[in-house]
């Protein structure tokens, strides 16, 4: 089995996130998301090689978030760490992995912080996150804390769930026992995870190559150096044991890639290793999948890449001028033409259509997670059931504007939403939806409501106006809504603009909603 990343995923066939050595894209200001999405968009060369009025419907019902027929269906399953009040941003997930009892290991944000757009060259100052692990149950409760929170802020973490330990990487990184979340031993190496062994490095080294070596990853110590494997400063290692091979992003001019044995002594055994070696981006997707393209960027547009058996060396699928791989700085998956589609790596089948970015993606376990836009997490999983998308018929009962409301916002409409100017329509089943603060844009309409049982998932369809003459000046345009008795339960709540228009910035956002 192979996996690329230290910190970011244990090769088990998890969709795996990204370090430098693969393809990355970071959404645009257009596509932010109201939780921690990145902001920007980069290619690198390293990137490279490694977006009451009348009740309005849509019309016909349609099949929504499920591979093939028949295939199943991905449900709302629950929440993880929601915030208790819904006008708060707290609980902020910056990294989850699953444990086998239905429990998790997450890093909160413990100073989440959130940019409005802004028109000038700069959104302000860097903020950087101060993350903390933390335990739960498989209620969702915190049964352990990282220990010396304040010396050690971490963003990201690797998972040794049968050694017992959980890996945290930012700021240094520190071993910990899962259990206890007390450090079992420090570093500022990084470590990629091939079944029970950490692969060690140093992509901040000052003087490269540093050290790369086999460790325990319980006790951090040593099983055998590996001097000629050569990573350079701020590159990472992507490791394919079962083929005796390490692949290492190239500092050369003339080649893109380095190829080392893992075991200097016996050869590379990948049988496709010579077309491999033409590659100008290489990403693995899980321990059987990667992404490859031999094309560069000369073109004026993306170059084509091939979705790739790693075993064998058969193009699976071939995708034309666009990235197929995303990286947030939480996950990576395959995607379709636009972002939201999650494709299945295992036959690029569209698997589901996401309403925001996710925090954690295994096809393997059937789980999906997602940030939610107020802090917290929900949880999708896999199950059997066929789904369908239904209209449903809504009425605006109100709308105004919401000073106190700086970003994409779902939520009830009980009382208990910071809108003064609203509050007078606050009424059982209804919500109140806002875009947020956006320049120049007062205010916005709601197209469309559709519902799916199968999946609990509520999509709103907004439509959003061009902007007017840019003012320092800006508001949060609102509106309650009322939604009929049929809708019950607990629902996973998307904000998404009409279809084929860009998103706002914002409309990256999801909210679990409670209709009783």
């Amino acid at each position: 089995m192979a996996t690329l990343n230290p910190a970011r995923r244990s090769e088990t066939g998890d969709l795996i996130r990204l370090l430098p050595c693969v393809v990355s894209l970071l959404v645009t200001a257009s596509c932010v998301s109201s939780t921690a999405v990145p902001a920007s968009e980069t290619v690198s060369r390293s990137e490279v090689g490694s977006q009451p009025s009348a009740p309005s419907s849509i019309g016909a019902s349609h099949r929504a978030n499920s591979a093939d027929v028949g295939a199943g269906v991905w449900r709302f399953a629950g929440t993880l760490l929601p915030p208790s009040d819904p006008n708060s941003y707290v609980n902020v997930i910056l990294d989850i992995e699953p444990l086998k009892d239905g429990g998790w290991i997450v890093v909160q944000n413990l100073a989440p912080n959130r940019r409005l757009p802004s028109g000038g060259p700069s959104g302000g100052p860097f903020i950087p996150a101060r993350g903390t692990v933390l335990r739960l149950n498989s209620a969702g409760a915190i049964v352990a804390r990282q220990s010396e929170s304040g010396s050690f802020s971490p963003t990201h973490l690797v998972l040794f769930e049968d050694a017992g330990v959980v890996v945290a990487e930012g700021s240094g990184t520190r071993g910990l026992d899962l259990w206890t979340l007390d450090t079992l031993w420090t570093t500022d190496a990084e470590c990629v995870a091939v079944a029970d062994r950490c692969y060690a490095y140093q992509p901040n080294t000052t003087s490269p190559p540093g050290t790369f070596e086999e460790r325990d990853p319980r006790t951090f110590s040593l099983i055998r150096s590996l001097p000629h494997i050569k990573v350079g400063q701020l590159t990472t290692p992507m490791i394919l044991s079962n083929w005796n091979l390490v692949v290492v992003p190239s500092k050369s001019s003339d080649h893109w890639f380095d190829f080392f044995g893992l075991d200097p002594g016996s050869p590379v055994t990948l049988p496709w290793i010579d077309r491999l070696r033409g590659a100008r981006s290489i990403g693995l997707l899980s321990g059987d999948r990667a992404i490859v393209s031999y094309e560069g960027w000369a073109n004026g547009r993306f170059p084509a890449s091939e979705l790739t058996d790693v075993a064998s060396g058969r193009v699976i699928a071939r995708y034309e001028d666009r990235l197929a791989m995303v990286s947030t700085l939480a996950a990576t998956f395959l995607t379709g033409p636009t972002v939201g589609e999650l494709l299945d790596p295992r036959d690029s089948s569209l698997a589901l259509t996401l309403p925001t970015l996710p925090l954690y993606v295994s096809f393997e376990k059937g789980i999906v997670v997602l940030p939610l836009g107020n802090g917290g997490a929900a949880i999708v999983r896999r199950e059997a059931g066929d789904s369908s998308e239904d209209a449903v018929a809504f009425a605006k009962i109100v709308e105004g504007t919401c000073p106190t409301i700086d970003f994409t916002r779902v939520q009830l409409a009980d009382g208990t939403a910071d809108c003064p100017a609203l509050a007078a329509a606050a009424s059982a089943r209804r919500l109140l939806v806002s875009i947020g603060k956006l320049p120049g844009i007062d205010r916005f309409d709601i197209t469309a409501v559709t519902a799916d049982s199968a999946t609990r998932r509520l999509t709103i369809r907004v439509r959003v106006g061009e902007a007017s003459a840019q003012s320092s000046a800006q508001i949060a345009p609102a509106q309650v809504i009322e939604l009929p008795q049929s809708l019950t339960g607990r629902w996973l709540v998307g904000l998404e603009p009409d279809r084929g228009t860009p998103r706002p910035f914002g409309f990256w956002t999801a909210f679990a909603i409670d209709l009783n």
